[in-house]
């Protein structure tokens, strides 16, 4: 199971019609997603020569839906060649925050550094619409190295330290899950269920010994630090279910 098959079936179960991608590179995630309205931002999309050359903070559509000046602007394949900071800046001024006019699902693949990627979580929550979900890329390397440098053809960077610092600050109002593939694929929705996930311990409930590393930490305890289910359990919670259910 690949990122884009979670994503899909999301869109999917949930008849979502706006997804959002922060870190396009290549589009291998972005052209595989099922959706009506996509929109990618990336500082340095390179899928094409085209894509490079674009001027930074310049909007690129790559499939504008043919007809007048009013389907043209419709954000059908658009890619905004931008930082995601600065991006969800100019989203403040000219889209509601908070659920109000916001996409349906957002994948989070940008920078692999935990403080961005933590930045990245909250920015996409203010920009997600009632219902909505954000999923997040990388968040299980398997080996200390995926997290620096990167092996395997992999760079994980320390997202998984993004998603266990989001599990202990909020997770009164939102619960996330890792699904166990694909180097491990985040899921959050709104609600307080922690009490109903009772197949994992909650981070809370860990305390690193004196003289361990975060990732000595993180390697003992990954399936309770970032509430890690099997992608049969993903099914079962998620798609065979209503969101919050």
């Amino acid at each position: 199971m690949m990122r884009w098959d979670i994503i899909n079936a999301l869109i999917e179960k949930n008849n979502y019609k706006s997804y959002l991608e922060i870190g396009y590179y290549k589009g291998w995630s972005f052209d595989q997603v099922k959706c009506e309205n996509k929109t990618a931002v990336d500082p340095n999309p390179c899928k094409t020569p085209g894509q490079e050359s674009t001027p930074i903070n310049c909007t690129i559509m790559e499939h504008p839906r043919s007809g007048g000046q009013s389907e043209v602007l419709t954000p059908i394949n658009m890619i905004v060649k931008s930082t995601s900071d600065d991006f969800f800046k100019q989203a403040d001024s000219w889209m509601g925050v908070d659920g109000a006019g916001g996409w349906d699902i957002i994948f989070i693949d940008g920078l692999h550094e935990a403080e961005q990627v933590y930045r990245d979580i909250q920015n996409s929550l203010k920009h997600l619409s009632p219902g909505g979900t954000v999923v997040l890329h990388d968040c299980n390397p398997p080996k200390y190295e995926h997290t620096t440098t990167g092996i395997d053809g992999c760079w994980t960077g320390d997202t998984y330290k993004a998603v266990i610092k989001f599990i202990d600050n909020y997770e009164t109002k939102y619960l996330l899950r890792v699904v166990d593939t694909d180097w491990g694929v985040g899921i959050i929705q709104k609600g307080d269920w922690g009490w109903m996930d009772v197949m994992q311990p909650h981070s809370h409930g860990f305390e690193r010994p004196k003289g361990m590393s975060d990732w000595e930490f993180f390697d003992k305890n990954r399936k309770g630090l970032i509430h890690l289910i099997e992608p049969i359990e993903f099914y079962r919670l998620y798609i065979n279910s209503k969101v919050g259910d």
